[in-house]
């Protein structure tokens, strides 16, 4: 999904960050919010530090939402062919 290799390198860095818990990601309220929020919404609020990650898994997220809603159709369209 990413083919700049320099802003690979910032999310996979950013991405330490996250899974550490560090700078805002250790935040109590951002740590308090992550299942209250919808994850989108919660990557806007508290992803502005780490732009790269946050732009990545907003879009991530999105293609997720948008895939369910092809795979429905689909799983329709096969039913069409049996009948």
């Amino acid at each position: 999904m990413v083919q700049d290799p320099d802003a690979l390198t910032l999310i996979n860095i950013q991405m330490e960050d996250f899974k550490n818990q560090r700078k805002f990601f250790g935040d109590p309220m951002s740590i308090r919010e992550v299942g209250r929020k919808p994850p989108a919404e919660w990557w806007e609020t508290y992803g502005d530090d780490h732009p790269e990650l946050q732009k990545f898994s907003i879009c991530v997220l999105s293609l997720t939402c948008n895939s369910f809603r092809c795979y429905h159709n689909w799983s329709a369209f096969e039913m069409v062919g049996r009948i």
